[in-house]
């Protein structure tokens, strides 16, 4: 049935994933990782308590990792690249 399935677009009420969304999603994700590397999940749940949808977190996390700004380890440990200016987070 149609939109029954959910696609990224906001409902009425919801934070829209525009590209300046994004932009600050991908920032947080930075911020997080600034410390130490974190495991995957907290990352996730991170963004889900501030109600960033899975989808809308996973993708943002796959766009850093597809600019070779971060990098999840074998045991789901998300890090940033370590030769990245610490800038980059903005």
């Amino acid at each position: 049935m149609a939109g029954s399935r959910r696609t990224g677009c906001a409902k009425q009420g919801e934070p829209m994933s525009t590209s300046a969304n994004g932009d600050e999603l991908g920032a947080q994700v930075l911020n997080l990782l600034q410390a130490k590397d974190q495991p995957l999940g907290s990352i996730l749940r991170a963004l889900a308590a501030q109600g960033v949808s899975r989808a809308v977190a996973s993708n943002t996390i796959d766009t850093l990792i597809h600019q070779g700004r971060i990098v999840v380890t074998d045991q789901r440990r998300v890090q940033l690249v370590r030769n990245q200016p610490a800038e980059a987070a903005g």
